[in-house]
């Protein structure tokens, strides 16, 4: 019926789909396709969707403060749909390549309200300085990748720190970030939650997002 799609995948999915519904065109960016018995495919990005409500699930509203989004990939873009969503008055993009921020946040910018700002990761002491959230959506950290060279003492006691991936569940910036204290949250909630609606896409039926279905992919993950 169709497949699931992640990094470094999602921006050439979008790009072989022959319609893809809102989110998708807002994020450039396409984590579900859906095959049609004509041969069309059908793209769909449940990933903005899919942060969002792990977001909530865990405490964070932003209600109007900044956050800080590492990454100008496909991931990236989803991220900015669900700050948005949240309330976020100010995404600061931080990318390795000032060019990809500043290209991802003209293409994004008439989708949402909050503000954007690319920015060079070396920038990151002044983005840091009063923010309530910090997503990281790069590759960093994954299995098989370095982890994240990002200093931690300029954030905010008070913020909060989120990281998409979910292999190892515990990154090294999540685990330095709860050894300061921050409130964490990795990426199997936002994993779950994007599921739901492509398991509803394949099969008919919209499975809940429960703790013992976490648990049951944390041992998976082992």
């Amino acid at each position: 019926r169709g497949v699931n799609l992640t990094i470094p995948h999602k921006e050439a999915a979008y790009a072989l789909a022959h319609r893809v519904d809102d989110a998708a065109r807002a994020a450039g960016a396409v984590n579900l396709l859906i095959f049609h018995d004509d041969g069309s495919l059908e793209g769909r990005n449940t990933d903005a969707e899919g942060l969002a409500a792990s977001l909530t699930a865990g405490g964070i509203a932003l209600n109007g403060a900044p956050a800080v989004l590492l990454g100008a990939g496909g991931a990236a873009r989803a991220a900015i749909l669900s700050l948005d969503q949240l309330g976020a008055g100010e995404i600061r993009i931080l990318s390795r390549n000032p060019t990809s921020g500043k290209t991802l946040a003209a293409a994004l910018a008439p989708f949402v309200k909050a503000r954007l700002i690319p920015a060079p990761f070396s920038d990151w002491p002044t983005a840091a300085r009063d923010t309530k959230l910090l997503v990281n959506a790069t590759s960093a950290g994954m299995k098989g990748q370095p982890p994240l060279d990002l200093p931690l003492d300029p954030l905010p006691k008070d913020a909060a720190v989120t990281d998409l991936i979910y292999n190892p569940l515990t990154t090294d910036l999540l685990a330095r970030a709860k050894a300061r204290g921050h409130v964490t949250i990795d990426g199997l909630g936002m994993l779950m939650h994007q599921a739901a609606p492509s398991f509803a896409a394949f099969y008919g039926i919209t499975p809940t997002v429960t703790p013992h279905l976490r648990a049951d992919l944390e041992q998976a993950l082992i």
